[in-house]
């Protein structure tokens, strides 16, 4: 991935790329962070409800699981978009705002869910990572960005 700015690229564009770069390492933070944690998350989550200690036990292994699957599929698309982004593709940002939709529903779900009490590492870098994507959504659909983005016509000779 190229991270000098191309030919014609706006700064806010440029920006932008560098804060999708920045919330795929935030993945990488919430991965770890998760990892970490799930041992104090379970027992934590035994304590309050002792009558379910197996189930408790099996859910937080399915989760932790899931979190180790989805992971890099998460980090490789923001990346993906990244690249997309500095390229000046359309489908690229159009693919962001969708993303952007889904980790706002994903944060809205993190929160009803009580994930503050239980997990509060792992939800506070999630917000954190909602942020810069909240930040890099108004760098790419702002009139400077747009310009850039606009259908390229070839040139015919």
């Amino acid at each position: 991935m190229r991270l000098r700015p191309m030919p014609g690229q706006p700064r806010t564009v440029f920006a932008a790329v560098w804060l999708m770069i920045a919330a795929a390492v935030g993945e990488l933070g919430v991965m770890v962070t998760v990892l970490a944690t799930a041992s104090g998350i379970k027992a934590d989550a035994i304590a309050r409800y002792p009558a379910y200690a197996h189930a408790i036990g099996h859910a937080v292994n399915v989760q932790v699981t899931l979190d180790e699957v989805v992971g890099p599929v998460v980090i490789a698309v923001w990346l993906w978009l990244a690249w997309m982004s500095s390229r000046g593709k359309q489908r690229g940002r159009v693919a962001f705002a969708v993303f952007f939709g889904l980790i706002s529903l994903d944060v809205l779900a993190a929160v009803s869910a009580g994930d503050l009490i239980y997990a509060p590492a792992a939800t506070g870098i999630g917000l954190g990572i909602w942020a810069i994507a909240a930040a890099a959504i108004m760098l790419i659909f702002n009139k400077a960005s747009s310009l850039y983005f606009q259908r390229r016509e070839p040139v015919l000779a």
